[in-house]
């Protein structure tokens, strides 16, 4: 079985949107890890995060379906 790294993922996926100038969703993201105290609390804001993202109009179909992939891992993750 192999490991994903979730915070990796979600730091890529962050650049990809400051990159696009998409800056908000990206400072989420970057907060949801960097001011979080425990790994669980880390994924729950992750994926509430994630869902956000793919909820918005302005984000191109591959950043989406990355962000849903990532959030639908987290999630399989946490009803472990």
């Amino acid at each position: 079985m192999s490991r994903r790294d979730f915070i990796a993922e979600a730091r890529a996926i962050a650049a990809r949107l400051e990159g696009l100038g998409v800056n908000e969703p990206a400072a989420a993201l970057r907060d949801a890890i960097d001011f979080s105290s425990t790994g669980s609390e880390i994924l729950f804001g992750l994926r509430f995060h994630l869902h956000q993202l793919v909820a918005r109009a302005d984000v191109p179909d591959d950043l989406d379906r990355d962000a849903k992939a990532l959030a639908d891992a987290i999630d399989a993750a946490l009803k472990r």
